[in-house]
């Protein structure tokens, strides 16, 4: 498992712990739910994680369509105990997001953004809780919806990430 440090969010709003990664291991690709889904959350201590830096948010959010605030609140409480996700970054697009947590009507998912950086990422659970806390704080009244761009650690090079908030299917 990673060791840690003490940090902060970037509006200074909490103390987060960043993992330190050494010779991360990706999941195995012959795990059949890990290989389904290129993706595994890596939390087997529950040990919360802020990995991602350089958030960068862009409403979309629409009056009928949109995800519930209250279920985006609820979400951030499911995962504020720890996580961090291990995500599998080869292409961009749609087709190549990985949806990493969800509750009721409220997705988060992120996908990589371009060819730069390590095919794996890491995602922790107070960088999912930082984006929501900070989308709805910009532009939440009764439901959100927003994207935006991030960089998140990885074992050599943090490639830069694409996030979103969307409503589940």
């Amino acid at each position: 498992l990673p060791s840690t440090t003490e940090d902060q969010i970037p509006d200074g709003t909490a103390p987060v712990t960043t993992p330190t990664l050494t010779n991360p291991i990706p999941p195995s690709s012959t795990d059949p739910v890990v290989f389904a889904n290129l993706t595994t959350r890596d939390d087997p201590d529950h040990t919360p994680y802020h990995t991602c830096y350089d958030f960068t948010f862009t409403d979309q959010t629409s009056p009928t369509t949109s995800p519930l605030v209250r279920d985006c609140r609820q979400l951030m409480d499911n995962i504020q105990e720890g996580g961090l996700w291990s995500v599998e970054g080869m292409g961009s697009g749609p087709s190549h997001q990985h949806q990493l947590a969800q509750y009721g009507t409220c997705a988060f998912g992120v996908e990589k953004d371009g060819s730069g950086g390590d095919l794996w990422y890491y995602v922790g659970n107070q960088d999912i809780g930082h984006i929501i806390y900070q989308a709805i704080k910009q532009f939440g009244l009764d439901r959100v919806s927003a994207y935006g761009y991030m960089k998140c650690n990885a074992y050599k090079k943090a490639p830069r990430v694409k996030w979103g908030i969307y409503h589940t299917k």
